[in-house]
């Protein structure tokens, strides 16, 4: 008798902790299930926002055309930059830049969390600003674009005179290849224009193709883009100046002494314009 209460009692602790285990198995697997992911994904899920650089730039040759290298912008929190006589004289001297003005940018930005004292600083200058120790200044990681093959600067804004009485074909070319234009203002184009002796232009192709659409186009439907968008390597030697820069210049002067082209206001495409 002794000996089955003992059983019973074994029995009933192992139905109990059986019974303890499969309503958890239920708990964490139905009822819980759905809070249980989110934490798991909190744990271990994460996202980071790793910004992205340009890369290298090469032409046919292999010569590079542009080259992203990091610099570092400082800046400061005015809040957290309580600098005093000591520190502005070490910024300063790393910078480049007069304490007076440093002071004032903190001062001038104090309600604020962020304000640039320099940006697009060289890594040694970056090493030096980290080693001041200075509280409140800070590193920012960017890239700069540089063009070691090529020229910056050579396209311009065309003036509003020059556009408004049509004189682009009396002005300097200062436009860059087109990025962007309607197929059928480019086919109101008329053949002529594209070719030279009776044979479609072997160079400045680009000239006589644009400065037809400016004109058409030059009612406010023109519009300049300061950003670098085309990088030109002048030390190519399949680039059509050091080919024959002679016939390339013949042939831009042949399209600038061509006959203007009215503006379009109102564009209706025409498949036979052109003719």
């Amino acid at each position: 008798m002794q000996n089955s209460w003992r059983l019973y009692t074994l029995w009933f602790l192992l139905s109990v902790a059986l019974a303890g285990i499969l309503w958890r198995l239920v708990d964490l697997n139905i009822l819980d299930r759905t809070f249980l992911l989110r934490q798991s994904k909190a744990r271990i899920l994460r996202k980071i926002n790793i910004p992205a650089y340009r890369g290298m730039i090469t032409d046919l040759l292999v010569a590079p055309l542009a080259i992203s290298t990091p610099v570092d912008s400082v800046w400061v929190n005015p809040q957290l930059f309580p600098a005093n006589a000591k520190q502005l004289k070490q910024l300063s001297a790393v910078l480049s830049l007069s304490p007076g003005y440093i002071k004032r940018r903190a001062h001038k930005a104090n309600d604020r969390q962020f304000v640039y004292l320099r940006r697009s600083n060289p890594p040694f200058v970056a090493k030096q600003i980290k080693s001041l120790k200075i509280p409140g200044v800070f590193l920012q990681r960017e890239y700069r674009r540089y063009y070691p093959e090529g020229e910056i600067g050579i396209c311009k804004a065309i003036p509003d005179e020059i556009i408004k009485t049509n004189s682009f074909r009396k002005y300097n070319w200062v436009t860059s290849h087109l990025k962007t234009f309607y197929a059928g203002l480019f086919k109101r184009i008329k053949l002529y224009d594209l070719q030279y002796d009776g044979k479609f232009f072997s160079m400045a192709n680009d000239v006589a193709m644009m400065m037809p659409m400016l004109e058409m186009a030059r009612n406010g439907h023109i519009k300049f883009i300061s950003d670098i968008l085309y990088v030109y390597n002048h030390h190519n030697p399949l680039s059509n100046h050091n080919r024959n820069r002679r016939l390339q210049w013949q042939l831009t002067w042949v399209t600038y002494a061509r006959k203007p082209y009215e503006s379009i206001d109102n564009f209706n495409y025409s498949p036979t314009a052109n003719k």
